[in-house]
């Protein structure tokens, strides 16, 4: 899946579109303001990483080290605003995506 869009559910890995797939087919298709706030931010977020991995392959060693930790960092933050989206969908809406 190198270069693709994708995140980590509870299952495992997820294309981007499939997990926004399936929270629109849970909260139907017009999706709450607080939820698409949430998926632009995280989209950015996931953006960021596949961007980091690009530049990693064409950096010198000096810079790849630098990009490589920032990638690691975004990774973490992508995994908080999973947890958060959800948690919100499961608690707001009362409704479980995965």
């Amino acid at each position: 899946m190198e270069g693709q869009l994708f995140t980590f559910v509870k299952g495992g890995p997820i294309h981007w579109s499939c997990m926004v797939g399936k929270i629109k087919e849970r909260l139907g298709n017009n999706l709450p303001v607080d939820v698409v706030a949430l998926l632009d931010l995280n989209r950015h977020i996931h953006e960021g990483i596949l961007v980091a991995k690009d530049a990693e392959a064409i950096s010198s060693e000096d810079a790849r080290a630098i990009i490589t930790a920032r990638r690691k960092a975004l990774e973490g933050e992508a995994a908080k605003m999973n947890n958060d989206l959800f948690r919100l969908i499961e608690t707001k809406y009362q409704i479980r995506v995965f």
